[in-house]
């Protein structure tokens, strides 16, 4: 069964390695990039959202990975006019309005 792909995760889950690496930079293969991200064939669409989603997290891709060819290594590195990045997509986490109804409500027992 092919694995479900979650392409914000995934490139937040590099945003931090990018970080976290001495040079600030990382290196993969085109090909790897994109399956990655759950992109099967390439298409104007796809390289769209996958620029759009490197672009969200300040990344930027050195060549192009729309338009390298696969064996190809694609440069990663942060963009300077990006300070911070988005928070990483939460899992069904109620809004604290939720929170604040709960903590003011009384609770108690059945009996």
């Amino acid at each position: 069964m092919p694995r479900k792909v979650n392409a914000d995760t995934t490139v937040a889950t590099i945003r931090k390695s990018v970080e976290e690496s001495p040079h600030r930079v990382r290196r993969v293969l085109c090909h790897r990039l994109l399956s990655e991200v759950g992109i099967k064939r390439r298409s104007a669409n796809s390289s769209a959202a996958l620029r759009e989603l490197l672009e969200k997290y300040g990344i930027s891709a050195d060549p192009d990975p729309g338009d390298a060819p696969l064996g190809d290594w694609i440069h990663l590195r942060l963009r300077e006019d990006v300070p911070t990045p988005p928070p990483p997509p939460s899992v069904n986490r109620p809004d604290d309005s939720w929170f604040a109804e709960l903590a003011s409500a009384r609770l108690t027992t059945e009996r």
